[in-house]
């Protein structure tokens, strides 16, 4: 008993003293700010019809929010019932359902009318498992006046050294294993979030519109650059890239020529092999159903599940039709229903998974129906004049955004990349990040002439003194230029 009754007397003093630091810590740095994500939803007025809206990239609109699918709900949605309109955008790029499930505990409060959830790309973003409880506890650590001033101090210790820019291409991926435990516990933890999420609306007496999830499955392959054999890498990943820039450019006898000997070898087809041929496939018989349907399996065997897979969408389908509370948005439907061949491509998906404008304009509309039937949408006209009226500045850095991104691990899609830096470029011949980028694509394919030129652009066009391989302006020059011991000038480097 003595023992418990030191124990207990020690455990108070320790909380005594970490809560004397903390507010001590508070006076010096001030109380926990609002997530600058929350701010719309608490300065709502009471008297507003209020719509918040919750989940990662495809929420936040990414690759450039006033192209979102929030952002048009906003510019269509200005009154209902004779009361304005507020629509707040919870969305975070990289945000899970756990995050979800913690916005939702932290804004529900301000007493939404209708709550909108698209969730389900993210949770294999994470290299390593993190429970909800356990993300729970860290963000509230990592809240508090102490951590934050602790952090404080070290940026600033940081900031007299050298910037490093390490290497960030790794020489391996390994995948995900659908087999592991891992893979187990992260669809464990979506499925209970999802119900999680559909209690806490219903708690909080709000409408609840929950969306399934589109991605890229006409025109995005599987990883299989620098990815392990076991994993669903391939023996020789340029005669891949030589298929697929082949399909591209329509020509698919040589496609198909090119995974001949692959073919040939034996064994199951890699995921990467199968979306190949079932594209091949489709050239022949347009709407093949089976080959359809494996351009769907080769989406939900990738390597890199950063896409949602069909099960997490059949979850939400099940849910939504199992209770009163949860009103189906199916935008994986849609945008099938929208698309040019069967199934959505870059017609309306950007990259991997965040849809274009266009796209966007239909999910607004979508929710705006499930909302109020007889509000009329964004029509295409009006679209158009919403995004022509954002500017050409804007629609440049869409381009810009999306060549960096698909080009990042683990996608490495330098076709793409090409392809939207050419667009960016026929708006912008003078942008030396654009002449950076492309040299980058072009020296990482091993096209040394052509991303020599592409370099001495760069060079010229770039402020004085800029580092051209700074990561937030050109991700991989630095590997582009190691890989051909090509030196820049000293004042054109990042230091």
């Amino acid at each position: 008993m003595s023992q418990i009754k030191s124990l207990t007397i020690i455990l108070a003093i320790s909380v005594g003293m970490l809560v004397v630091v903390e507010f001590a810590a508070r006076l010096k740095w001030g109380a926990p700010p609002l997530d600058a994500r929350y701010e719309c939803a608490s300065s709502a007025a009471d008297e507003d019809f209020k719509v918040f809206t919750y989940g990662g990239s495809t929420v936040y609109g990414t690759p450039i929010p006033e192209y979102g699918f929030v952002a048009q709900l906003s510019s269509a949605f200005r009154t209902m019932d004779g009361r304005d309109v507020t629509v707040c955008n919870i969305g975070e790029g990289g945000r899970d359902s756990s995050g979800v499930v913690l916005d939702l505990e932290r804004t529900l409060g301000y007493e939404p009318d209708v709550v909108v959830v698209l969730t389900g790309h993210n949770e294999f973003l994470q290299p390593s498992f993190e429970s909800t409880g356990w993300r729970r506890m860290r963000e509230w650590v990592q809240s508090l006046a102490v951590v934050r001033g602790a952090q404080r101090l070290m940026k600033r210790a940081g900031r007299s050294s050298q910037k490093a820019n390490p290497s960030i291409l790794p020489d391996e991926l390994p995948g995900h294993d659908r087999e592991s435990a891992d893979f187990a516990a992260r669809m464990a933890r979506y499925e209970a979030n999802v119900e999680a999420i559909r209690d806490l609306a219903e708690g909080a007496d709000a409408k609840l519109i929950f969306g399934t999830l589109a991605a890229n499955l006409y025109d995005w392959p599987p990883t299989f650059q620098r990815v392990a054999k076991a994993a669903g890498g391939v023996e020789d990943p340029a005669a891949v890239v030589k298929a697929l820039k082949l399909i591209d450019e329509g020509k698919p006898a040589e496609a198909a020529q090119a995974l001949e000997s692959r073919a040939s070898s034996g064994g199951a087809p890699t995921p990467v092999e199968r979306f190949i041929r079932a594209r091949l496939t489709l050239v022949q018989q347009p709407g093949d159903q089976q080959a359809l349907a494996d351009l769907r399996r080769a989406k939900d065997d990738d390597p890199y599940p950063w896409r949602a897979l069909s099960r997490q969408n059949e979850f939400v389908r099940e849910l939504a039709s199992s209770s009163d509370v949860v009103t189906l948005l199916d935008v994986e439907a849609l945008l099938q229903a929208h698309s040019a061949n069967g199934l959505p491509g870059f017609d309306l998906i950007t990259d991997n998974c965040h849809p274009t404008p266009e796209a966007n304009r239909l999910i607004a509309n979508a929710i705006l129906e499930l909302i109020e039937p007889s509000h009329p949408g964004l029509s295409a006209q009006e679209h158009k004049i919403y995004v022509d009226g954002l500017g050409e500045e804007l629609a440049m850095d869409y381009m810009l955004h999306n060549a960096r991104y698909v080009m990042k691990v683990p996608f490495f899609n330098f076709q793409a990349a090409r392809q939207y830096l050419t667009a960016a470029f026929l708006l912008d011949k003078d942008n030396w990040e654009i002449w950076a980028n492309l040299a980058t694509v072009e020296l990482m394919q091993d096209h040394v002439e052509l991303g020599r030129t592409f370099l001495e652009g760069a060079i010229s066009l770039a402020p004085e003194g800029t580092g051209l391989t700074e990561r937030r302006y050109a991700p991989y020059l630095k590997e582009a230029l190691e890989r051909h011991d090509i030196e820049l000038p000293a004042d054109r480097t990042d230091g």
